[in-house]
């Protein structure tokens, strides 16, 4: 597995070329790009807390509106 240097933003933007703009993706989904891409699960799952909607799901639209409206 890999270290991980990158940030959250850019593991968004990452996952979101992966699915090809599909911001709404699954578990099984963060699992199979962390598959493709070497990173580890767990991590990565830590990494996107603040875009979880629900049990398996993650909105990777929802916490960039809500970050942008915080500090605007």
């Amino acid at each position: 597995m890999k270290r991980l240097s990158i940030s959250t933003e850019q593991i968004v933007q990452s996952i979101l070329e992966y699915y090809n703009g599909a911001s709404e993706v699954t578990t099984a989904g963060i699992r199979s790009w962390c598959n493709d891409t070497g990173y580890n699960y767990v991590t990565i799952a830590n990494r996107l807390k603040q875009y979880k909607t629900g049990r398996g799901k993650f909105s990777l639209t929802t916490a960039e509106v809500v970050e942008h409206l915080e500090h605007s």
